[in-house]
């Protein structure tokens, strides 16, 4: 998929992306908290109580859908960075075509790797108009 981003913009986010791979769990947990807030979090994590985020981040418990919780980082970096957090809370709520017409935020809980793929792709079409 080519971005529309100038180029030093697409380095930019192609760093802030593979950067969270590296990331241990809890600052990926805290990190989205930050941009995306408490309840959206734990809905990507696929928990109901907001207390398992915050286990997270103090490192008393693991989260279950890793990999989840990483690819919403990676979209929330991508919206956050371009429109601000509120735009990406927005986003990761509302209808997308490319999922189906499914909310990124209920695609996430799919634990689905091609899911996960398309919810990153959905997010740099969006961060590049």
């Amino acid at each position: 998929m080519e971005l529309r981003l100038p180029h030093n913009a697409r380095q930019a986010s192609s760093e802030r992306l593979d950067e969270v791979a590296r990331l241990t769990i809890d600052v990926v947990a805290r990190e989205l908290v930050e941009i995306l807030g408490l309840k959206r979090t734990a809905a990507i994590g696929n928990v109901k109580d907001t207390r398992r985020v915050q286990e997270w981040i103090s490192r008393d418990r693991q989260p279950q859908h890793h990999e989840a919780l990483r690819t919403a980082l990676q979209a929330a970096r991508l919206i956050a960075d371009t429109d601000g957090p509120l735009v990406a809370k927005a986003w990761f709520t509302g209808c997308n075509q490319h999922l189906n017409l499914a909310p990124p935020i209920l695609a996430l809980q799919s634990d689905d790797p091609e899911t996960f793929s398309k919810v990153v792709r959905a997010a740099f079409e969006f961060a590049s108009r």
